[in-house]
């Protein structure tokens, strides 16, 4: 994602997907069955937002990211967070 947002929006037209994709051993990932608090320190040691998530075949599940992480510790502690906006000025629930 981050070779995408670096490549200029001139170029995305020109480019394939084979000119940003990176191998998938290459990029920071975690197994689906990772502790939460091995994510963490992942994500803090790398200084890393997101990270991927891979299934037992190492298929891409989805990602995680923080707030990810704060709505998951919330939701065990029983707190309730407030909606998210979204880019729109919408609110969603979570």
């Amino acid at each position: 994602m981050d070779d995408l947002r670096a490549t200029e929006r001139s170029q995305w037209e020109a480019l394939t997907l084979h000119n940003i994709a990176k191998p998938l051993t290459t990029i920071p990932s975690v197994n689906e069955t990772t502790a939460l608090q091995a994510v963490i320190q992942d994500l803090e040691a790398q200084k890393l937002n997101r990270i991927t998530v891979l299934t037992p075949a190492d298929a891409v599940a989805g990602t995680i990211d923080r707030g990810d992480i704060v709505r998951a510790i919330a939701q065990k502690l029983n707190i309730r967070l407030p909606a998210r906006t979204t880019a729109t000025g919408n609110r969603r629930g979570c």
